[in-house]
């Protein structure tokens, strides 16, 4: 029962605790809820117009021309290869929710200069150490990038901080931006402006996941030209100190 007094101060700091654990718990059972939501709409699409394909293609076989055979063949792998992708994704996000929140720390910037992106600048600077695996963070840069380069930016800068007990990541391009209205939207999965492409709408999705499975936060900041997200990682001396 919430709000109900306790006189004994261990009890008490016992119900506080279940309290977030509930809190937690239904969080995390609405996530679940949507996001299964979510994938059962984002593949019932693909599924239905393969199988209408393949359907028309054995009703009417006969009669169709080679190149509306080459047509419905074309579709269906389309819808097939779209398929192939949300899985795989799906996958990354569940390694990205599942990942524990570890003793592993990485120097952001060396992590950068890794990612193996042509376009992507790396400013100079001293050693910061963050806590988060070098896969992670390796994987969350190279999917702000690959992200900016798709919707046509020709440079990603990178830079870093340390603020406190925290180190500050800033990811830069020079590509569009992000339009108002969406701004509010990049993170949730499935959320893409950029379907007829290919994209997912995972991607940020499993950015977030990775950032906030070290502890960590992502957000996007306003910004004049392009767009810009900040990652703020626990510093590897704050996080050693416990």
């Amino acid at each position: 029962e919430r709000g109900r007094p306790y006189r004994v101060r261990e009890v008490a700091g016992l119900a506080d605790s279940v309290e977030v654990m509930v809190e937690n718990l239904q969080r995390r059972t609405r996530y679940i809820r949507d996001l299964a939501y979510s994938i059962s709409h984002e593949f019932k699409t693909p599924i239905a117009a393969a199988l209408g394909a393949a359907e028309l293609m054995g009703d009417q076989g006969d009669e169709l021309s080679p190149a509306e055979v080459r047509h419905f063949a074309n579709n269906i792998a389309a819808d097939v290869a779209r398929l192939d992708r949300l899985t795989k994704q799906l996958l990354a996000l569940a390694q990205a929710e599942m990942a524990l929140v570890g003793d592993e720390t990485t120097n952001v910037l060396d992590a950068a200069r890794s990612v193996g992106c042509a376009a992507m600048q790396v400013a100079n600077g001293a050693e910061l150490r963050a806590r988060i695996a070098p896969e992670s963070l390796k994987a969350t840069l190279d999917i702000l990038a690959s992200n900016a380069l798709g919707y046509g930016a020709t440079q990603v800068d990178v830079r870093a901080a340390r603020a406190g007990d925290k180190v500050e990541l800033w990811v830069s391009d020079d590509g569009p931006g992000i339009a108002p209205g969406d701004r509010a939207r990049i993170f949730d999965p499935f959320f893409t402006t950029r379907r007829d492409s290919g994209g997912t709408g995972l991607g940020l999705t499993i950015c977030r996941a990775f950032v906030d499975g070290s502890g960590g936060r992502i957000e996007l900041l306003p910004s004049e030209r392009g767009a810009t997200f900040k990652l703020t990682l626990r510093h590897a001396a704050a996080a050693a100190s416990g």
